[in-house]
């Protein structure tokens, strides 16, 4: 384990699915007891950025394809939908981190469209945790 060679923090994949990343650090809260935790957090920003990311943490379960269906319900239902989903998936995997006790969140937006929504959206989210802190 890396842990083992030195590494003095975690990094974690993207939070996509959150009963995946409950179960994480439900699992590995004894070992990791004294290790902080930054969370990836994904900026989903459409189907496309689902697909990618479904396909680089090899996701290919009923878990993924529910997040995938999701997403391209929302892209059928048009640009607000898609909005809304984006917001609703960060605020998410941001209360997931905060509530398991993450030391923080490394932000992993995929292409321009993440950046913009990341710098657009993300200070106001992260208020409420930057009044806890």
């Amino acid at each position: 384990m890396k842990l083992d060679a030195g590494a003095e923090v975690v990094f974690t994949q993207p939070s996509l699915l959150d009963g995946r990343m409950r179960r994480w650090f439900d699992d590995t809260r004894t070992m990791l007891a004294d290790t902080p935790v930054l969370v990836g957090l994904a900026c989903l920003t459409c189907v496309e950025d689902v697909r990618l990311w479904l396909r680089l943490c090899s996701i290919r379960d009923v878990d993924g394809a529910a997040l995938l269906a999701a997403w391209q319900s929302a892209t059928d239902e048009g640009p607000q939908a898609v909005d809304q989903l984006a917001n609703k998936s960060l605020r998410q995997a941001l209360e997931e981190a905060h509530t398991h006790g993450a030391a923080g969140v490394h932000v992993m937006p995929i292409n321009t469209r993440g950046f913009k929504f990341a710098a657009r959206v993300l200070p106001a989210e992260l208020e409420p945790f930057v009044r806890d802190a």
